[in-house]
């Protein structure tokens, strides 16, 4: 317990996202593996290009939370934890380490 767990998922955007993003919220469903399983992701706001990070421990709920505050915004890019403290410092890293931020956006957008 502790490892964290990457989910293999492209950059959402352009003409794949609405597939792409079905699928996440498809895989974010399945109880079995990810019942106990918290999440950092990335969300990026449509209006101003700005990125918003967060972790929680249901991904499909969280986004249907964020959507109705910002319809038009889509998840980007996603980590999967087995420990909900692994996520909260992946979360405070990105958010406050530049180059954990700089390393992820060089990841994203390769």
């Amino acid at each position: 317990m502790g490892e964290s767990v990457e989910l293999p998922i492209k950059p959402l955007w352009g003409r794949r996202a609405p597939s792409k993003l079905k699928e996440v919220e498809r895989l974010a469903r399945k109880p079995a593996l990810y019942a106990d399983m918290y999440f950092v992701y990335v969300i990026r706001n449509m209006a101003d290009s700005g990125l918003y990070v967060g972790y929680t421990n249901n991904l499909e709920r969280r986004l249907g939370e964020h959507r109705k505050m910002f319809p038009k915004d889509e998840m980007i890019y996603y980590e999967a934890y087995v420990d909900e403290q692994y996520a909260r410092e992946r979360e405070r890293r990105l958010k406050y380490h530049g180059s954990a931020w700089r390393a992820l956006k060089k990841r994203i957008n390769a």
